[in-house]
């Protein structure tokens, strides 16, 4: 009887600790950052015709004197297009 409580309470505990880790990594990753990109343009075009976009939130930024300032969670990924 004692072993089946003890295993309960540690079950129990368990997933305590799991949803309070869970929410913890949560509340990281949605945090909002300021993201800086510099471009380093090997090629024949323009600077104005690059540009960059943020993943899942579909935000883009085009590139002023070589850099792109955007504020995304954590979580977020960027890809550069032209």
């Amino acid at each position: 009887m004692i072993y089946k409580l003890f295993i309960s309470l540690l079950f129990l505990v368990t997933i305590i600790v799991c949803s309070f880790w869970y929410n913890k990594s949560e509340k990281h990753n949605n945090e909002i950052i300021k993201v800086s990109i510099n471009l380093i343009n090997n090629c024949e075009l323009y600077d104005k015709a690059f540009m960059v976009k943020a993943f899942p939130s579909n935000k883009t930024t085009k590139f002023k004197d070589k850099k792109a300032v955007m504020f995304l969670t954590r979580s977020s990924k960027i890809k550069g297009k032209r």
